[in-house]
Formats: C-alpha cells, sequence, structure tokens
C-alpha cells in the first residue's frame, strides 16, 4: 500500500496535462516499494476525463542505467573485435 506521492513537476499543453511522480510505501507484503513515473491526464472543461498510468517499481540497484540497459531484453550486444590478422568485410553495428 502506497503511503507518499509527490508530484515532481507537471506541463500543460491545451487539454492534456504531464505529470511526473514519485510514490513510496508498504505492500501488503510488508516488503517497500518505490515507484516513478509519468501519469498523462486529458482535461475537459474543468474536470479529468481521462488519464493513462506509466508508472515502474525503482530498481535500487547498485549497476546504475548501465546495468539496467544492459540487462534489458532484446538488447544487442556488440559483435567481438576482429582480429588485425583476421581478414574482414566492411560491416555496421547499429543499435536497435
Amino acid at each position: 500500500m502506497l503511503s507518499t506521492s509527490r508530484l515532481v513537476t507537471d506541463s500543460t499543453d491545451g487539454d492534456v496535462i504531464w505529470t511526473e511522480w514519485e510514490m513510496g510505501g508498504t505492500r501488503v507484503d510488508g516488503v517497500p516499494q518505490q515507484l516513478r513515473g509519468v501519469i498523462i491526464w486529458g482535461v475537459s472543461g474543468d474536470r479529468l476525463d481521462w488519464s493513462r498510468f506509466y508508472l515502474e517499481p525503482v530498481d535500487a540497484g547498485e549497476d546504475g542505467v548501465e546495468g539496467a540497459i544492459g540487462a534489458s531484453p532484446g538488447r544487442r550486444r556488440r559483435p567481438p573485435t576482429r582480429s588485425l590478422a583476421t581478414p574482414s568485410r566492411p560491416s555496421c553495428w547499429c543499435a536497435s
């Protein structure tokens, strides 16, 4: 169950409001949890008409961004470097 919510920043463009949030608390099983992300709100007149939630648990690991990106599913690794003695043909490595 979340116990704190903090609006980090917001931006309005016409009838759409983008908000960035930090949320924290303790789950029902007693495990602490922290979420961060964006909630986009659609406004119609003086009421909120719709919303989209893009919240993810915070990974408190020590690997930082590089560790998280490297562990992402579908992440392509660079091919091994070739020895100068090995004949090679032109190639291109492009991240997708």
